[in-house]
């Protein structure tokens, strides 16, 4: 029995010392390259001030809101100032966005309860809230009791970039747009075989939209890249049907407004469903990868600027309906 105590003490000794060497090692190891925290001082509708570190909102970087009916969606890293115009119990209220570029722009955003983000359909509503840390701990505050959001310098000037496109729909009509979105951003989400990937739409050329007999809602593509690379094939999510969770704002968003672009100085909704082809004017960007998985990882090969344009004109197109 003193034996098999033993032997079990010296085995708990090294567990012990194993787990500290461990612990210690994570200590020493380099934390992975990634975006600098956000800092900002957001101030109440009381005047309080709070200094947070790791800024986000609704636990991401970026913020949504509505400019002229055309949903937004920013990086944080990009604005200097927030203000927050309106009552405390209004559901949308006025958002002053002043970028560090100089902008401003004044638009609209939710602040009461909304529905959930388009990849979590069916987990309940959410109120808007910043978070972070404070010298205090852990912090975070509603977004309807926000004054004003005064974002730290981060030497960094992010600009969103203005997509400007023709589009055909699949009865082949064809408009010219400006700040052509997909879902709030410049970013399409798609898939090959059973893996999730997205585009930078800043890199693509053209993109081709297949009909498909297949149920699920997914529609085949073709997209093409302005480096000459060749053009990778997958699915894009088409589904018309309403999900669990949906209102009909976000329904309507998803299903029949997933691209938006300004036209004639109005702007133009349509859903992936209703197209047949893209074509981008190339943008002022420097040569970067142009794809990357949905992780974030980059996945393309670079640049050489050869114009997609001249080789795939829109006069190309299968307009057999």
């Amino acid at each position: 029995m003193k034996c098999l105590i033993r032997h079990s003490g010296m085995v708990l000794a090294c567990i012990i010392g194993v787990a500290g060497w461990v612990g210690l090692s994570g200590m020493n190891a380099p934390a992975e390259a990634g975006p600098p925290p956000l800092q900002a001082t957001i101030i109440d509708r009381q005047g309080n001030r709070f200094d947070v570190d790791r800024l986000q909102y609704n636990n991401r970087r970026d913020i949504i809101y509505y400019l002229d009916g055309q949903r937004r969606v920013v990086s944080l890293a990009a604005i200097e100032r927030l203000r927050f115009i309106g009552a405390r119990n209004d559901e949308q209220q006025t958002l002053i966005v002043t970028f560090r570029s100089g902008r401003v722009e004044e638009g609209r955003i939710t602040v009461g309860r909304s529905s959930p983000h388009q990849d979590a359909i069916g987990l309940g509503g959410t109120s808007p809230r910043f978070s972070g840390a404070t010298a205090l701990g852990p912090f975070f505050i509603l977004a309807n009791d926000v004054s004003e959001v005064l974002l730290a310098d981060t030497n960094v000037i992010e600009e969103d970039v203005s997509l400007d496109a023709t589009v055909i729909t699949v009865d082949g009509q064809r408009h010219d747009v400006t700040n052509l979105t997909y879902r709030g951003g410049h970013r399409l989400r798609y898939e090959t075989g059973s893996r999730r990937r997205f585009a930078d739409l800043v890199k693509v050329a053209m993109i081709d939209f297949h009909e498909s007999m297949a149920t699920g809602g997914q529609m085949p593509v073709t997209i093409k890249f302005w480096s000459g690379r060749p053009p990778i094939q997958g699915t894009v999510d088409a589904d018309q049907v309403r999900l669990s969770g949906e209102t009909d704002q976000s329904h309507y968003d998803r299903v029949y407004a997933s691209w938006r672009g300004r036209m004639d100085n109005r702007v133009l909704t349509l859903g992936t469903h209703q197209l047949r082809q893209i074509r981008f004017q190339e943008a002022d960007e420097d040569d970067e990868d142009e794809e990357g998985d949905d992780d974030g990882n980059d996945a393309g090969g670079k640049p050489d600027g050869k114009d997609m344009e001249a080789e795939h004109g829109w006069e190309d197109v299968d307009r057999t309906l």
